[in-house]
Order: C-alpha cells, then sequence, then structure tokens
C-alpha cells in the first residue's frame, strides 16, 4: 500500500510504502502519541510544522466490491485533524472474469438442479445412450425417449444462455463489467 501526506494543497510526503502499525515521526524527532494505530510514518520536510493532531477521522467511500478493492490510504492533515481515507484501485480485469465466469455457471447449474437433479441427469444419459444404441424402439420406449428429451430441451436455454453472458463478460473491460447484473439478466428462461 502506498500514501501521500498533504498539508492544505502541499504535498509533505510523497508516496512511500507503509505496513500496518507504523507510527507518526515529526520532524526533528518528535513522534505523535496516543493515535490509534494510524498506518504510516511521517517524513515531513525540514520547513514543516510540528502537528499537535487531536482528531484522527477515518473514511471509507463506497466502491463495487465486484470490480474494485481498497486501495492505499489519502491522508489529509488539517490544524488538529488527521482525515485518513481509504481510495479504491480496479481489480485486474482477469480476476474479476474468472469471478463473474465462476458466478454465471453457478447460476446455471442451480437453474438445472431444479429441473433435473444430479443422479437423474446421469440415469437419463445412460438410458439415451443405451436406446439410442438399440436402433428401432416400442411405443414405450419411444415415450421414455421423447420424455427425456423434453427434459433436456428445458435444459439447453440455460446453457445457450451461460454460454452468452460468458461470451459477453469475456469481451467486457471493467466499466462494462460494473453494469453486468447476473441473476435477473434477461436472457435466462423463465
Amino acid at each position: 500500500m502506498e500514501i501521500v501526506i498533504t498539508q492544505g494543497d502541499r504535498i509533505v510526503s510523497g508516496p512511500r510504502p507503509v505496513s500496518h502499525g507504523q507510527r507518526l515521526e515529526l520532524p526533528g524527532g518528535n513522534v505523535v502519541s496516543g493515535l490509534p494505530k494510524l498506518p504510516f510514518e511521517y517524513h515531513g520536510q525540514q520547513d514543516a510544522q510540528a502537528y499537535m493532531i487531536r482528531r484522527v477521522i477515518r473514511k471509507t467511500p463506497p466502491y463495487d466490491r465486484r470490480t474494485q478493492r481498497p486501495g492505499g490510504l489519502s491522508i489529509q492533515i488539517s490544524g488538529e485533524i488527521c482525515e485518513i481515507t481509504q481510495t479504491a484501485a480496479d481489480r485486474p480485469v482477469e480476476e474479476i472474469r474468472a469471478e463473474l465466469t465462476k458466478t454465471v455457471k453457478a447460476i446455471a447449474q442451480a437453474k438445472i438442479l431444479a429441473i433435473i437433479p444430479i443422479w437423474k441427469q446421469i440415469n437419463l444419459t445412460a438410458r439415451a445412450a443405451q436406446l439410442a444404441m438399440k436402433g428401432s424402439l416400442s411405443p414405450e420406449e419411444q415415450a421414455e425417449w421423447d420424455a427425456g428429451e423434453a427434459i433436456w430441451n428445458r435444459v439447453a436455454p440455460i446453457r445457450a444462455a451461460s454460454d452468452l453472458i460468458e461470451a459477453e463478460i469475456a469481451a467486457a473491460n471493467i466499466p462494462q463489467m460494473r453494469d453486468i447484473v447476473l441473476e435477473s439478466d434477461h436472457r435466462w428462461p423463465q
């Protein structure tokens, strides 16, 4: 994580790596104590004024958790107030795509399982293979074939919708991914 400390409109400390639990060191070797775990060190310029910080404000603005993650800290010192704001950073595109695709597959699976559970899919597939190898079917076997085909005809649109949504995700950029609503997408069959 990197931070920038500003005083008014002036940058006091440029971007630098920090870790949690570091302390605020002021010019001249002074250390501000009694602050609740400020996650940075201050190494300001020699002409910077000393700070008597009496109040720390922490802000975490809302961000899209699907496409963003917490970024660095923006720290504004004004008088006796130190305002720490958590920034947001875009997640890597491939990470977002993988997560969205995984969600699409889970939605498709739930919709298919609502129609036919796995054990019935296995039995239906095995029986379809037996009937296909047999060749000519009796009226009872034809009815069994037709019933199985009717079930697969209900599953096929779910798989087709899943393929279309996954293709859209594969071609989308981050702003487009923010607009994708997976659960209520109009392409899912009702």
